[in-house]
């Protein structure tokens, strides 16, 4: 039962973003460039840059380079510019263990079921890397935190405006 529950969660926020295509960036673009300026401001990223959740691909925009970008909404994906995007589920990413010197994720978490996104994170990501996140705030559970520390050590929290944010690196595996 707690399966199609969360598979019927999934279902939903789908639908919702791929209704809201059309009309996200002229939206949100201005909310999403304050997050990513107040959380990456001052950090240089290079290597495999993994945007999970990219939505349109603003992140890609903002940073001016190329990143990979996955989203489980093929009509955000297809507003996107960026040429590195893959369709697919943040909970089962495709990717081989170790393979992100930087992943960030602005505004998903709280849109999955559940918290197996940080494993599979942890799972990805070189060691001695980055990741960095928001949470929506008025859908900020406490309980995010806590999975959150189980892998991984926050190294800053910060508030984006109408997200909590947060840098880490993932603990010893």
């Amino acid at each position: 039962m707690k399966y199609i529950m969360q598979a019927d969660k999934k279902k939903n926020i789908k639908n919702r973003y791929n209704l809201s295509a059309d009309f996200y960036n002229s939206r949100y673009r201005d909310i999403q460039y304050e997050k990513y300026a107040r959380m990456l401001n001052g950090m240089h990223l290079s290597g495999r840059i993994l945007d999970l959740g990219s939505g349109t691909g603003m992140l890609s925009d903002f940073l001016d380079k190329e990143v990979i970008g996955v989203d489980f909404s093929i009509n955000m994906l297809k507003k996107s510019r960026n040429k590195n995007r893959i369709l697919g589920d943040a909970e089962f990413l495709p990717f081989k263990s170790n393979v992100f010197d930087f992943v960030l994720s602005f505004t998903l978490v709280q849109n999955l079921p559940s918290f197996k996104v940080f494993k599979e994170v942890r799972r990805i990501l070189k060691p001695d890397t980055l990741f960095v996140l928001t949470l929506l705030r008025k859908k900020y559970d406490e309980n995010a935190k806590k999975e959150l520390e189980k892998g991984f050590s926050i190294l800053k929290e910060a508030d984006c405006g109408e997200d909590t944010g947060f840098i880490c690196r993932a603990k010893d595996k």
